[in-house]
């Protein structure tokens, strides 16, 4: 037998899926090809603009901006152009700057484009000129730009709030060297993980340490953690101990042990549960309040080449080398699509609307889910 065995549960939707394998079967699950090919159909076009698709899935960094385009530099001679995804849509300009590290970029909500250099920021217009420079205290290794304009910027052991016309809030040094970051809109507090297997809340106005918890022991390097709905932070212990944790207090408030090391954890943004994707094609949804894997299908022997997850907390999945579907929280497999290719590389990105993007290495198809979906 596998790790665990699910029992058939039958529901009215014709939709659902039915979560009823033993994982010690290595055979496909008949129910997902069969749900999804009776599912309401996405229609699948080709983007009609000019894509710039070879040299970004060539780029070793780009980035997302809140203007619904992706950046990424490109090296000509001894410096950089940054270059967008998105070539007939972009909305900035930038043909040149220094060939430094540009492993992170920012947008502000001015719409000034930001990159930084050793113990320097600078502040790009949308045309390409350089507005302004900021000088800091410390050499940064990088930077976040906040939806209110503020930035933070870090190295390896300090960390700084600087406010939108550069004014420094406060500056900490920190217990251990500095490894990721958090955030959640609505809270008073930041996450931060620190190289000494720790995770601690710090304030937005002071920069001071709330509380802190330990995540994994020196066995256990895969740190997963991150904001929940209504202010609850999660983190996962020793790989499978998974912890809810109030956001402002720490104070420890349920406390589940999951049948098995996740690879992937995708919170819900509207429900008290999450995606699980596991090794050898299983993925499923877990109900952090009760306690309970709601359900768990097989992904037809097939890794999840892509994911994907809409602002409503569907989540899209590419797998079987041209299929994709949709699922929401319950195992619904709300619409499917067919790809006309096979792809060798697949990048889902976010589009305006209820439109999803996947970037392919040979076109950049729009996918709109079936109405109501």
């Amino acid at each position: 037998m596998g790790w665990f065995v699910l029992y058939a549960l039958v529901f009215s939707n014709p939709f659902r899926l039915v979560a009823v394998m033993d994982t010690s079967n290595s055979a496909t699950n008949p129910d997902l090809i069969r749900v999804i090919s009776v599912a309401p159909r996405a229609q699948v076009r080709t983007f009609g603009g000019w894509l710039d698709r070879s040299f970004f899935f060539n780029a070793q960094y780009y980035w997302n901006c809140d203007d619904g385009n992706s950046y990424y530099p490109v090296r000509h001679s001894s410096k950089y152009r940054v270059e967008s995804l998105f070539q007939s849509q972009s909305r900035h300009r930038l043909e040149v700057i220094p060939a430094f590290s540009l492993k992170h970029l920012g947008l502000t909500p001015d719409g000034e484009l930001v990159t930084g250099d050793y113990d320097k920021l600078y502040f790009y217009s949308r045309s390409g000129v350089r507005k302004r420079t900021i000088n800091l205290p410390f050499r940064i290794s990088g930077f976040h730009v906040t939806g209110a304009g503020q930035i933070m910027v870090r190295n390896a052991n300090y960390l700084a709030l600087l406010d939108a016309d550069g004014t420094m809030k406060w500056m900490k040094l920190l217990s251990a060297s500095f490894l990721s970051e958090r955030h959640y809109s609505v809270s008073e507090n930041f996450l931060v993980q620190v190289n000494n297997n720790t995770v601690e809340a710090r304030r937005w106005t002071s920069g001071e340490v709330v509380w802190s918890r330990k995540i994994f022991g020196p066995l256990h390097t895969s740190a997963f953690y991150g904001w929940l709905p209504e202010g609850k932070v999660y983190t996962l212990k020793n790989g499978n101990q998974l912890q809810i944790v109030n956001g402002e207090t720490g104070l420890l408030e349920k406390q589940h042990i999951l049948p098995k090391n996740p690879i992937n954890v995708i919170p819900h943004p509207l429900h008290r549960g999450m995606y699980l994707i596991f090794e050898k094609n299983w993925f499923g949804y877990f109900d952090y309040e009760k306690g309970t894997l709601e359900w768990i299908i097989d992904i037809v022997s097939t890794q999840i080449r892509a994911h994907y997850q809409t602002d409503s907390g569907d989540f899209v999945f590419l797998y079987s080398n041209s299929v994709m579907a949709s699922l929401d929280y319950k195992g619904a497999v709300r619409w499917s699509a067919m790809l006309p290719e096979t792809p060798s590389k697949a990048n889902f990105r976010r589009l305006p609307g209820n439109n999803i993007g996947l970037l392919t290495d040979r076109r950049f198809y729009v996918i709109t889910p079936p109405a109501g979906k």
